[in-house]
């Protein structure tokens, strides 16, 4: 009886993460405080703090702003 030939492959377990973010998009005049601060609860029931990014300009501009900063985020910090 022949045996058939198994080939095992090993992956790479993948990195799982949890994003924590905030939005808020106000119509205003006078600028907002650089880099509030936010108290959050941790997946682990921990706490910590987060310092949330404040960018002005236009909305195309505001996306535009965003968008470069999620892709800079995860290139620096997942590093996958």
């Amino acid at each position: 009886m022949a045996h058939a030939h198994t080939q095992m492959t090993l992956e790479k377990p993948s990195l799982r993460y949890t994003l924590s973010y905030g939005m808020r998009l106000d119509k205003v005049k006078t600028p907002e405080p650089a880099h509030p601060q936010a108290s959050l609860a941790l997946p682990d029931g921990s706490s910590g703090r987060m310092t949330l990014q404040v960018t002005n300009g236009t909305a195309d501009e505001i996306k535009a702003q965003l968008l470069e900063r999620v892709d800079a985020f995860f290139q620096e910090h997942a590093g996958e």
